[in-house]
């Protein structure tokens, strides 16, 4: 029913907005060592909005959404930064002694 996927979208905009952001801000400023606590965090939330039993697999959801795991976000931030670092890097032609000398 539309109901049903009217409420499905407003739910994945309601953990994109409150839970993801703060798992990205967390990972973009230092990560954890803790990592697996937020990837538990991650699939209680999941868990609690799709209507899972506690100890009900959350993999489905997290395709059936379209949503990132803990550690797949660390590794598209590690990516992105790297990304970034890559092309802030200036490179700057000079001549050196050593060139003059051939």
């Amino acid at each position: 029913s539309t109901y049903a996927i009217k409420r499905t979208r407003a739910t994945i905009t309601a953990y994109l907005a409150l839970f993801e952001s703060h798992l990205r801000y967390g990972i973009v400023w230092g990560g954890s060592t803790k990592k697996n606590l937020q990837l538990i965090l991650q699939k209680k939330a999941l868990r609690i909005m799709a209507g899972l039993d506690y100890n009900e697999s959350c993999r489905g959801v997290f395709r059936e959404w379209k949503i990132l795991t803990a550690v797949s976000l660390y590794i598209v931030e590690c990516i992105m930064i790297a990304l970034l670092m890559l092309n802030n890097i200036k490179t700057f032609t000079h001549t050196t002694l050593g060139m003059l000398r051939t």
